[in-house]
């Protein structure tokens, strides 16, 4: 359900990261996910007709707790 949501529904990517990360989170069947996360081009998160002030800051955050999910492995 996780995977589907992070493919179908980019916007929920952070929502997802954060699970990812929590400590005892079975976060090992989508550290493909957060490890292919930070190296994309554009932030997934961001809407193509404009952006909202959380945006911005969501799309920082991403990264860096998909760092911290592959960094737990």
């Amino acid at each position: 359900m996780l995977r589907a949501a992070w493919a179908e529904h980019p916007c929920t990517r952070p929502v997802i990261g954060v699970y990812l990360a929590a400590p005892g989170a079975a976060a090992v069947p989508l550290r493909d996910l957060a490890e292919a996360e930070p190296a994309a081009r554009r932030r997934h998160t961001a809407l193509t007709d404009g952006c909202v002030s959380h945006d911005i800051a969501d799309d920082a955050r991403l990264p860096r707790v998909c760092r911290r999910v592959v960094a737990a492995d």
